[in-house]
């Protein structure tokens, strides 16, 4: 039987990795480790469009999206809609719960929301490089 590890027994952290020791990789800007949102508690997947009313500065905004651990991706639009997120939920009512927290907290005007059913192999992926 095999047994489960903690993470932090499993990988070192003694080693930093220096400027001098990282590979020469022109345009890296990061290593990252993505984690599967199922095994962390978030299977529902949405994007979320989101209008502001044409009055509403959006100072705040930015701030409150970065505090919710539930949006792991924001993008500042032009056209109808000013921002679209992505949120990883622990369920539907989870996702209701933060849709009405935007409209009551932030004045959100009007969301649209679509679940993400499946991604398509091979996305997403990183730009190419040009030439």
């Amino acid at each position: 039987m095999m047994r489960s590890r903690p993470l932090e027994t499993r990988i070192s952290w003694r080693r930093p990795v220096s400027e001098s020791r990282r590979p020469m990789l022109p345009g890296v800007r990061r290593f990252t480790v993505e984690l599967d949102a199922d095994t962390v508690g978030r299977p529902i997947d949405a994007l979320v469009d989101i209008r502001l009313p044409a009055d509403q500065p959006f100072s705040g905004i930015d701030d409150h999206l970065v505090a919710r651990p539930e949006v792991v991706d924001a993008i500042h639009l032009t056209g109808r809609f000013a921002y679209q997120l992505r949120l990883r939920c622990a369920s539907i009512d989870d996702l209701d719960v933060i849709l009405r927290d935007f409209k009551e907290r932030l004045g959100v005007a009007e969301t649209s929301t679509r679940v993400v059913l499946s991604s398509v192999a091979g996305f997403p992926h990183q730009p190419a490089p040009v030439g």
